[in-house]
């Protein structure tokens, strides 16, 4: 059996979803790198990206966290 991303349990709730990417969080667990993070759906251009963390950056300095993780996924 292969295993890869898709078969992993997301412990945290859907916050944003675009055309690009799912946003998941947990706000019990913020500094939980695996409950807070972006999950690109394809691979982004440099655009998508940097577009993707200055929403993230907004996002964390607004609730007063400092880290995230970045996925790129085929689910």
């Amino acid at each position: 059996m292969n295993f890869s991303f898709q078969n992993i349990h997301v412990f945290a709730e859907l916050e944003k979803e675009t055309e690009d990417f799912k946003h998941y969080k947990l706000d019990e667990v913020k500094g939980r790198y695996d409950s807070n993070f972006l999950e690109f759906k394809v691979i982004p251009t440099l655009y998508q990206f940097q577009d993707a963390e200055r929403y993230l950056k907004q996002f964390h300095r607004f609730r007063g966290t400092t880290i995230f993780e970045v996925c790129f996924s085929n689910r």
